[in-house]
């Protein structure tokens, strides 16, 4: 086995738990999967598994890093079990609601609470890469408005400065050829 290859396996086999180690064929599997069009559709919870194995694997994954949980996920208290995101128990399915991380006082949700079973329609267009009919406070879609009309105009007047400087340069152009015309 090559000394480079050997030395990369141990070194993320040793610092697995701390780094992630990146496949790129996998990866390249997946992207050519995203741009034929398919939806990867996520079907389960997983537990031990990496990030671009459980987006290839259709799953949702439980070992994650996100410091927003805390450095050692301190924070992190999910309510799901590994298996089906279909499962039923309690009156919930095995899917964390992302609601409560956003917007839970408006969609009546908490962090870590899972997905009622009177909400498997949201259920399914979510695992499905669609847009669910979650709700939105009345302040965050006038912001999302501002935010667009903001990025309009900024567009608008970056366009229309570029303009300005080439029709600028334009002229000073042909006011120097015109110039370089009357000396003769």
């Amino acid at each position: 086995m090559n000394s480079y290859f050997h030395a990369r396996l141990l070194f993320c086999q040793y610092f697995l738990r701390f780094q992630r180690c990146t496949h790129i064929t996998l990866s390249r599997s997946v992207f050519s999967e995203i741009r034929a069009g398919n939806i990867l559709e996520v079907t389960d919870v997983g537990l031990s598994i990496d990030n671009t194995q459980a987006v290839a694997t259709h799953t949702s994954n439980l070992r994650l890093y996100d410091p927003i949980f805390g450095y050692f996920l301190e924070n992190f208290h999910p309510e799901v079990k590994p298996g089906s995101v279909w499962d039923v128990s309690d009156g919930y399915y095995n899917f964390t609601d992302p609601t409560g991380y956003v917007f839970p006082e408006v969609n009546g949700s908490r962090p870590f609470a899972r997905i009622p079973i009177n909400e498997k329609d949201k259920l399914d267009a979510f695992v499905k890469q669609s847009i669910p009919d979650w709700k939105i406070p009345v302040t965050q879609q006038i912001l999302d408005w501002v935010s667009l009309i903001a990025s309009v105009a900024s567009g608008f007047f970056l366009f229309s400065y570029i303009l300005l400087l080439l029709w600028k340069r334009s002229r000073i152009r042909h006011s120097y050829i015109n110039s370089m015309g009357n000396i003769t």
